[in-house]
């Protein structure tokens, strides 16, 4: 006869424990999250696996199993978790290797960005309505998501084991705690990595990018003059096959044909406050983008001691637009307002 301590009466109660609750054992009777596993890179059961477990403990406690007598069967019909779409609205733009699109007008065929790249879409799910999240990062930045939506990320436990990378729905990461006591105030629980540039399609710029971001930061309203007294900076725009040459004053410089190119995209007339770049500056490729910001910040760039870049400027579009260059190239960047408390 079986005693207390049999290791098999032990097991028969464990489970006995979870005889309507299926999704309770699942959670305790699975190695979630350990290393060394097959689980070591999952919190716990994907989203659909959860709703499919309440329902199946739901219909359970309907039919009142006891374990012996037969009860009529459980029919539950399920599209396979792999391959059904991840949700985002609708309504929610976003930047493609196309443009700006918007997300429910995305097609098969149509390319979009990855953390590594670009891939074209291969299917198109409609998810009919679902809640949605914003799930928003340390810089400021932001998205919308829906709690199927997967992610990339290192938790504490990965970073302190130096693990690898991890796979969880927005779900998951809200059940486990977004932010967390590190014993002073609460910080992050959890970091996604890094992306790597964006290659856009676009590649018909009529103004050097280099030269673009110089004037948008030391340019003169409706003119092709710059104010600089930086000779690299001059003697790198004549690299580039334009023709710079000095104009009342010392520091002054008029860039021949600039004026008309200005024009053309619309930011020559523009005061200090109301400049930005034009959009299509935006969709270059990344080399052009890069040359495009260090332009703007070998004018109106600085480095604190702490080693940080600082653009600074009257203009918050402009501001906005550096801030997307650099996050578009892989950087992380956020904006600061200034108060200057004597205004």
């Amino acid at each position: 006869m079986p005693t207390a301590t049999d290791p098999n009466v032990e097991l028969s109660q464990f489970v006995a424990k979870y005889k309507f609750d299926p999704l309770g054992y699942v959670r305790v009777a699975f190695p979630w999250g350990q290393e060394g596993t097959p689980l070591e890179k999952h919190l716990g059961p994907c989203p659909c696996q959860v709703r499919l477990l309440t329902i199946l403990g739901d219909e359970m406690r309907k039919r009142n199993f006891d374990g012996h007598n037969p009860v009529m069967p459980i029919r539950i019909a399920c599209c396979s978790g792999h391959g059904i779409g991840k949700a985002q609205p609708s309504e929610l733009e976003l930047h493609t290797p196309d443009g700006l699109r918007r997300f429910g007008d995305l097609e098969v065929g149509d390319s979009v960005f990855t953390p590594t790249g670009s891939s074209r879409i291969t299917h198109v799910h409609e998810r009919g309505t679902l809640p949605v999240f914003r799930v928003t990062f340390n810089d400021g930045s932001s998205t919308l998501a829906c709690g199927d939506h997967l992610w990339t990320v290192k938790g504490r436990q990965q970073r302190r084991n130096k693990a690898d990378w991890i796979t969880v729905s927005t779900t998951e990461l809200i059940e486990a705690g977004v932010k967390r006591d590190n014993g002073v105030a609460k910080t992050s629980q959890f970091c996604i990595p890094n992306i790597q540039p964006v290659e856009f399609d676009y590649t018909g710029s009529t103004i050097p990018p280099y030269l673009l971001g110089v004037w948008l930061g030391d340019g003169g309203r409706n003119s092709g003059r710059i104010t600089s007294a930086d000779s690299e900076i001059i003697e790198h725009i004549r690299s580039l096959g334009e023709e710079i040459r000095p104009n009342c004053g010392s520091y002054a410089w008029m860039v021949k044909g600039l004026k008309v190119r200005l024009r053309a995209h619309g930011v020559l007339e523009r005061y200090s406050y109301q400049k930005h770049v034009p959009n299509v500056y935006l969709e270059l490729s990344s080399a052009e983008r890069a040359e495009l910001l260090r332009g703007l910040l070998d004018t109106d760039g600085e480095c604190n001691k702490a080693g940080s870049i600082i653009f600074n400027s009257t203009s918050y579009a402009l501001v906005a637009d550096v801030v997307w260059l650099a996050r578009s190239l892989g950087g992380r960047a956020s904006i600061q307002p200034t108060t200057n408390p004597d205004a």
